[in-house]
């Protein structure tokens, strides 16, 4: 009887432990959707530290799985799967996202943020905590601005100013604000995918593309365009997005470890892809790329050029709006 005590307890202990047994082997499996592909600093740095630090942090109850390159879906993919609680995280330009609120258009006026500064003041402000909580009424969550980075000219044909860029095929985005630009600086906007972009130059559709250093470095641009025209007429941020839906079902304390260590990772990436750049445009150089640099007088032209379209979009970017982010630079001793 005694023997049949000890097994029935030995048995009604395995029992309480089978559940948790269980528990540990099947984690909440967080999707997340990057548009950058493996080796890019952003994706590297997700698929890394963040997914690491929150698996560590969480003893493994969540399972962070890593879509890059667009492989989870399109943007209408992406957003549906945020608003539906089918996907945890994503990364998208304001550009696209600027559809749900014409305010986000203010990341694609040329030469707001004309350096590394103006970017951290505009994105880490007010007017960049206002923006990033823009998307709440459709379901999505702002975590904070990451880096793209500043947009370059890469040419299959140089140009060293704007009656030189002039009628030259460029390809553009369906941004409006991007295709104004592109007609100020006297250039022709020819609207095609990313995905197009590296045989239309190839094959000379279009004499050249603007894009940032480690997107084009990742898709090889420099060798079907080898001309780097420094021009930096406006920088790209994106917005790193969560699901409302996915937070809101979190605990207090799970929802901190998510978003402390994406504050962590926030401030590694853009001191990645600002430093990299430099090192990416010195590396580009010794290779044989043909770095441009404009002088002081083409660039205050293509400035001059880029701001007087800015009162195009007055009724999507409130002049207001841009006001604030002007005295802002002020506040912290910048005068641009």
């Amino acid at each position: 009887m005694k023997l049949f005590k000890a097994m029935l307890c030995s048995v009604a202990a395995l029992s309480l432990l089978l559940p948790a047994a269980h528990a540990q082997a099947a984690p909440t499996v967080v999707k997340i959707a990057l548009t950058q592909p493996t080796g890019h600093p952003t994706t590297d740095l997700i698929r890394g530290q963040f997914k690491k630090a929150i698996e560590e942090k969480t003893n493994g109850r969540f399972r962070i799985d890593v879509f890059d390159n667009y492989s989870f879906g399109n943007f209408e993919a992406v957003v549906q799967g945020l608003q539906f609680g089918m996907l945890q995280f994503a990364q998208e330009s304001p550009s696209n996202l600027s559809i749900y609120d014409p305010k986000l258009m203010i990341f694609d006026l040329p030469y707001l943020m004309p350096d590394y500064d103006a970017v951290n003041i505009l994105l880490d402000g007010k007017v960049g905590k206002e923006l990033s909580r823009s998307l709440e009424k459709i379901g999505i969550k702002g975590m904070g601005w990451i880096a793209l980075g500043t947009r370059f000219y890469w040419m299959n044909k140089p140009f060293h100013t704007m009656a030189e860029a002039k009628s030259m095929k460029i390809r553009a985005t369906a941004s409006k604000v991007h295709i104004s630009m592109t007609k100020a600086f006297g250039m022709n906007p020819t609207p095609m995918a990313w995905s197009e972009t590296f045989t239309a130059l190839q094959q000379g559709t279009v004499a050249g593309v603007d894009v940032d250093i480690h997107s084009a470095v990742s898709a090889n641009l420099h060798e079907v365009a080898p001309h780097l025209v420094l021009s930096g007429h406006f920088y790209t941020p994106h917005l790193f997005m969560a699901s409302a839906k996915f937070m809101d079902s979190l605990s207090p304390e799970d929802r901190k470890i998510f978003e402390e260590t994406f504050a962590e990772v926030q401030k590694i990436q853009r001191s990645a892809i600002h430093t990299g750049e430099q090192k990416l445009i010195e590396k580009l150089r010794a290779q044989g790329v043909d770095v441009i640099e404009l002088s002081p007088e083409a660039r205050a032209e293509f400035m001059n050029a880029g701001k007087a379209i800015w009162k195009d979009f007055d009724k999507q970017v409130p002049p207001s709006l841009i006001q604030q982010v002007l005295d802002g630079y002020k506040a912290a001793g910048k005068n641009y």
